[in-house]
């Protein structure tokens, strides 16, 4: 076994394998992750281009994906929209976790 400086773990053909290994575990894990977009149309924060891009990219990668838009509702949804569109939200959320937690 070669000698290690003193406050170095490993080498660095160790150091770069495990970095690979996880690398690759993180893919996998990114390539089975669902994702749920909840976007509101009136969000001035966040751009419908963003939410757009992203659900295109994961899509186009084969990754699950959902996109869900609130017509009329802003950045606070989930705190002061409209009481029918944050009991939608919720049941939305809600049926989306117990499809995907069952799996």
């Amino acid at each position: 076994m070669p000698a290690v400086a003193p406050g170095v773990s490993g080498s660095a053909v160790t150091k770069a394998r495990r970095e690979r290994l996880l690398l690759s575990a993180r893919e996998r894990w990114c390539k089975l992750t669902p994702e749920l977009i909840l976007y509101s149309e009136n969000d001035l924060r966040c751009n419908v281009e963003q939410a757009e891009q992203l659900f295109t990219t994961l899509r186009v990668s084969k990754r699950p994906v959902e996109l869900v838009r609130f017509p009329a509702e802003g950045h606070e949804l989930s705190r002061s929209g409209s009481p029918h569109h944050r009991v939608i939200r919720f049941e939305i959320i809600l049926e989306w976790f117990d499809r995907h937690l069952k799996t």
